[in-house]
């Protein structure tokens, strides 16, 4: 099976985004807006569901936009609760963390930094709530965990964890300080995620635990509150073949920040909140990334010193999505010269450092992961996920540069819609890296992508009845730029 003729023939070759400067992938709290608008369309909508990606620069010229809808990962995960329908707003839930692997993995080399694109496939996440398994099977992906939804074997819709939320429990011997039992994976949520390309993992958790750690040679328990920050260091996993924790040395996890010396890098990072307000405290580490500026510091765990790259962090009382870093001991992040925040008396953290629109009371964020360059985005939503049989609209949001844009669209099917790699017809495509096949055997309807805020474009297709169709449509679309072809991201309407 191959992509229309038509498809490859006709598509405008244009400049591909630049893919420069590094990136940020969010969730937030609350529903946001970017700062552009998104051209009217419903991607400007960035709900806590939802990935958004920011490419700061220096002035704030720039706006967030839509990474990974969540109607995308309902494509992408099935009909996960055996309803009959892929449609499920509330698949996970809030996304609580996100992490990309920074690192190419070779079984024989070790870890490398990454040389591939980043793309929404690649985003390991932590759901607010456990996902059903009518589609993948027990234990699927739970809030403890860190994984993403894949093809494999098993077909679409199975899911490819990070990490497992038993990993994480016998890592870091963690236990109900309470009672002293040992905890089970619905006892844990994952609050905050973190890998470095040297293969260290950090990790914040909900609610205060018991952890059982190996120092200075023998078991010692501590009590870790949400605020605090522990790591598994390299030495302590070890990958599989896709570069995931394959299995863990038990109790040889490190805590790095207890939550009151979380609360002196706050202290000293003087941020404000989104009311002017000099932030005191953390209360509750929600975010963490790898600060792209390099940079190490050191802890002490015992008689050991330990080397860390420095770290990103947002908090509960960060509203405005202000961003600090561990660099000085705590200051305000800065990426590509932007700074991530505004400081005690110089008015309010409002949003627009992470190109939200301010005018919406921003709130904080819920997950954070830095990148090395932007990455491509090219993305369907619907303002009608469930019209079919009235009107329905597909909106299209990319930053390929192109003029214009072929959906193609064709039946969902259930459980789960099957995709095929792509890279054998375009093996330099940026963005996602599945094509539907479903697609491939109706016409593609050509659309026109009207330039949007920064190097943005998008476009809309609207009918005004539409047939109904108890699987679905799925859609899809690609474009051309750079001499290849590029997917968007799946969408199916019920």
């Amino acid at each position: 099976m191959q992509p229309s003729k038509l498809l490859l023939s006709s598509l405008l070759a244009t400049t591909v985004c630049a893919q420069q400067g590094n990136s940020l992938l969010f969730t937030t709290h609350a529903n946001e807006v970017t700062r552009s608008g998104s051209n009217g369309t419903v991607l400007r909508n960035l709900l806590p569901r939802t990935i958004g990606v920011a490419t700061p620069v220096p002035g704030f010229n720039f706006s967030a936009e839509t990474f990974l809808p969540s109607i995308a990962l309902q494509t992408m995960a099935g009909d996960v609760d055996a309803n009959g329908s892929v449609l499920d707003v509330d698949l996970t839930g809030p996304i609580d963390a996100i992490t990309v692997l920074p690192y190419d993995w070779d079984s024989d080399r070790g870890a490398r930094p990454r040389t591939q694109p980043v793309t929404a496939l690649d985003c390991y996440f932590s759901p607010s709530h456990d996902v059903d398994t009518n589609v993948s099977g027990a234990p699927g992906l739970r809030a403890g965990d860190c994984g993403r939804f894949v093809r494999n074997a098993a077909g679409n819709g199975q899911v490819s964890w990070f990490i497992r939320a038993e990993q994480l429990i016998a890592a870091f011997g963690m236990f109900n300080p309470t009672t002293g039992a040992a905890l089970t994976p619905a006892d844990i949520d994952l609050d905050a995620i973190t890998v470095s390309v040297d293969r260290q993992i950090f990790v914040s958790f909900d609610g205060q635990h018991g952890m059982r750690l190996s120092l200075n040679g023998a078991l010692a328990n501590f009590l870790v509150d949400d605020g605090a920050v522990v790591a598994l260091p390299a030495p302590a996993w070890t990958p599989n073949a896709r570069g995931e924790v394959a299995s863990v040395l038990a109790n040889r996890g490190v805590i790095v920040f207890q939550e009151a010396q979380t609360n002196v890098l706050v202290a000293n990072a003087m941020i404000t909140d989104n009311a002017a307000a000099c932030v005191p405290v953390i209360i509750d580490t929600e975010s963490l990334a790898i600060d792209p500026n390099g940079g190490v510091f050191t802890t002490q765990w015992g008689n050991q010193q330990i080397t860390w790259p420095h770290l990103l962090l947002n908090g509960e009382l960060m509203s405005g999505a202000g961003v600090i870093t561990t660099r000085n001991g705590g200051q305000i992040a800065q990426v590509n010269g932007s700074p991530l925040g505004r400081g005690c008396g110089a008015g309010p953290t409002t949003g627009i450092q992470m190109g939200l629109d301010a005018t919406n009371a921003v709130s904080r964020l819920n997950a954070l992961e830095s990148l090395t360059k932007e990455p491509c985005w090219f993305v369907l939503g619907s303002p009608t996920p469930g019209g079919l049989g009235g009107a329905i609209e597909v909106h299209i949001g990319t930053n390929l540069g192109a003029a214009g844009a072929f959906l193609g669209f064709g039946l969902g099917a259930l459980p789960v819609s099957p995709s095929v790699a792509f890279a054998a017809w375009s093996p330099n495509n940026l963005c996602f890296p599945e094509l539907y096949p479903t697609i491939v055997a109706n016409p593609f309807l050509p659309i026109a992508l009207a330039a949007g805020f920064g190097n943005a474009s998008f476009g809309t297709f609207s009918l005004a009845v539409s047939p109904v169709v108890a699987p679905g449509i799925l859609f899809q679309a690609g474009a051309a730029a750079g001499g290849a072809l590029h997917l968007s991201t799946p969408l199916t309407l019920n």
